[in-house]
């Protein structure tokens, strides 16, 4: 039960920093007129959550079916 608190917690805290850093590169590069730039903003966060999520989900997948497989492979 606690392996699989950590292995989420983990998981939680390395999506968030990657949607972070990804973040903060994207708005370096903002529009400087205000309305542009808020709007900017947002697609900017949006993506970025949507791609870290993304690159989690996919690799909490891989490893889902890799230890189907190995389920698999054991059994007689």
């Amino acid at each position: 039960m606690m392996k699989k608190f950590v292995k989420i917690l983990v998981s939680g805290v390395l999506t968030i920093h990657i949607a972070l850093v990804l973040f903060y590169n994207m708005v370096a590069g903002a529009p400087v007129e205000q309305s542009a730039a808020e709007i900017y903003m947002i697609k900017a966060a949006v993506f970025s959550i949507m791609i870290s999520g993304f690159g989690c989900a996919c690799i909490h997948y891989i490893l889902y079916l890799q230890k189907k497989l190995e389920e698999k492979e054991s059994e007689p």
